[in-house]
């Protein structure tokens, strides 16, 4: 187990107070691969659940909102994005999912990259109610991993290696996203997990060998056929509608995740080095008077990265 996963207390804890509504959990992220997490770095799970709105009643302190409002909001654009603390460090950033949800957003008929962005990464299962869910879980992310068949190919170059086809999925998925990291964040990634990516992604290249969809030339592999432009507009418009329902996402942290204007604002600083001071009134009304600074800052972040 990753030193930076979580303290046990809390797992404990999201276990014992969920009891059998918690299905699974899975850590990925900076604390992970420990690509320069920083003190105020909180890790990243995905917890999957039984019943949202059971969940949220049980955890209500942490958010602050009725849980039949949080609930429906997970519904509507799963997953919810909350914060769990945790003592002696920044706690943890919980996307929460219904199991059954999780399941259509790792597969062809997700309808949006949110998931299979973060969890085609090196990824640890660190909870399973029992060992049917976590083959579950272990299953979708296969699917998921399979999945870059359909699209890596379409953003790699002509010829591509295992490396470089890890390099366009990265890449991809972080543009499917305003993220606020600078254009070196994708290759400190990949660097801390090189290993791991290349080894979930040979096998995913050589099925598509068995499957027909790509031809091998030593070590470097190309789609059988050139893509036509119906598949790549869809994906085009895939990845656009993920960057879209990511947005809309943030909207829902006023009522998810407790202190996330200032969580914004110190991610930004550290991964991009702008630094942003918030008001009083900017903490108080973050929708009305913060969105326009923060969104002032991602383009200013976007036009540098472009220079």
């Amino acid at each position: 187990m990753n030193e930076h996963a979580h303290k046990p207390d809390t797992l404990t804890e999201l276990a014992d107070r969920a009891g059998g509504n918690l299905r699974a959990v899975v850590f990925f992220g900076s604390h992970l691969v420990n690509s320069a997490p920083g003190r105020h770095s909180a890790a990243d799970w995905v917890v999957i659940v039984d019943d949202y709105r059971a969940f949220y009643r049980e955890f209500s302190a942490w958010f602050g909102y009725p849980a039949g409002l949080v609930a429906g909001l997970n519904r509507l654009l799963p997953p919810n994005v909350i914060h769990i603390p945790a003592a002696g460090g920044a706690g943890i950033k919980a996307a929460i999912i219904s199991e059954k949800d999780f399941a259509r957003a790792m597969g062809a008929r997700a309808k949006d990259h949110f998931c299979k962005g973060r969890l085609v990464q090196k990824v640890e299962i660190i909870y399973a109610r029992d060992d049917e869910i976590r083959e579950r879980v272990n299953e979708r992310l296969l699917d998921a991993r399979m999945g870059t068949l359909d699209w890596v190919p379409l953003y790699a170059d002509e010829k591509f290696t295992v490396e470089s086809y890890c390099l366009a999925m990265m890449r991809t998925s972080y543009g499917a996203e305003i993220r606020p990291e600078s254009s070196g964040r994708v290759l400190e990634v990949i660097a801390q997990q090189q290993a791991s990516l290349i080894e979930s992604f040979q096998p995913v290249l050589d099925a598509g060998i068995e499957r027909g969809v790509l031809t091998r030339d030593e070590q470097e592999y190309r789609l059988s056929q050139p893509p036509g432009e119906a598949q790549k507009w869809r994906w085009r418009w895939y990845f656009r509608k993920s960057k879209i329902r990511a947005t809309l996402r943030w909207l829902k942290y006023v009522m998810t995740f407790a202190g996330w204007p200032d969580y914004i604002v110190r991610k930004l600083e550290r991964r991009s080095g702008i630094k942003v001071e918030l008001t009083d009134a900017e903490r108080r009304w973050p929708l009305v008077l913060m969105w326009p600074k923060i969104i002032r800052n991602f383009i200013r972040l976007q036009r540098s990265r472009k220079s």
